[in-house]
């Protein structure tokens, strides 16, 4: 069985077709019952069950267990669920910003644990984290996000070097999309990133679809996307060039690009 959570829309619908394409028993969470529902009501397939989960709820996740304990063994769990804020820093409420880092990290902290105590006897199997390229790269105006991106990212390279070093069998593989049409890139009315961001945003479809090939061909790494791929190289080559550059995903105009007016959010 494959689990996946946030599994009732963007890349994590994609990846429940993905798997149910392969012929895999899959289980998909979401804290989105009227997605879970649509979801099975257009897929119609034996192989998929849902489960109405918050995976920001500790007590959510005894039920999960519960659940499971029903099912086939375990094989693949991702934890993709995610969500964010946008605006600056001060105008996201301390509950806001915590619920970010709740679903975001801590979702994936508790959906990490209860992988590896389903899959054992014998010791195997492969836990996905999905983080972002912002685990990578800061970003302004996305303070929550950024920083429950790089908790992912850093939680899931310790823990692959914990099960490299104690000779752990389970795979643990981390996975940063680049700018994927979803909620998440359209999340602020006030807001919003410019349209050739759009042009050049790759579809949940595709996404899913190169996840689930580079994870069968053994990569324990995973940096989604083409454009994605060239901002990492970057941000490693010039550490300070993209910082610098992100005023371009904000600016409306050349006075606010190149600093002459502060940048401003949509005039209500």
């Amino acid at each position: 069985m494959i689990v996946i959570t946030g599994g009732a829309k963007g890349i994590g619908r994609c990846l429940v077709q993905e798997y149910l394409g392969k012929g895999y028993e899959v289980l998909a969470l979401d804290a989105d019952a009227a997605a879970l529902k649509e979801l099975s009501l257009s897929t119609q397939n034996a192989l998929l069950s849902t489960f109405e989960c918050d995976v920001a709820r500790e007590e959510d996740w005894a039920r999960v267990r519960e659940c499971l304990s029903k099912k086939n063994r375990v094989k693949i769990w991702i934890n993709n669920a995610g969500l964010t804020r946008v605006g600056p820093f001060e105008e996201i409420a301390p509950e806001e910003f915590r619920k970010v880092l709740d679903v975001n990290f801590w979702g994936v902290v508790h959906g990490t644990r209860l992988a590896l105590s389903l899959m054992k006897d014998p010791l195997s199997g492969v836990i996905i984290n999905v983080s972002s390229l912002n685990g990578i790269l800061p970003a302004p105006l996305m303070t929550a996000y950024v920083a429950s991106k790089h908790a992912v990212t850093g939680f899931t390279r310790a823990l692959q070097l914990e099960h490299e070093q104690t000779q752990n069998p389970v795979r643990v593989v981390l996975v940063s999309p680049g700018f994927v049409k979803t909620d998440i890139l359209r999340a602020s009315p006030k807001y919003s990133l410019p349209q050739w961001m759009e042009r050049i945003s790759e579809t949940p479809e595709k996404v899913a679809s190169e996840i689930v090939r580079r994870v069968e061909k053994g990569e324990d790494e995973i940096v989604v996307t083409i454009h994605g791929r060239l901002l990492s190289h970057v941000s490693r080559l010039l550490p300070r060039t993209l910082p610098r550059a992100s005023k371009i995903l904000l600016a409306k105009n050349w006075k606010e690009f190149f600093g002459l007016e502060p940048i401003e959010s949509k005039k209500e």
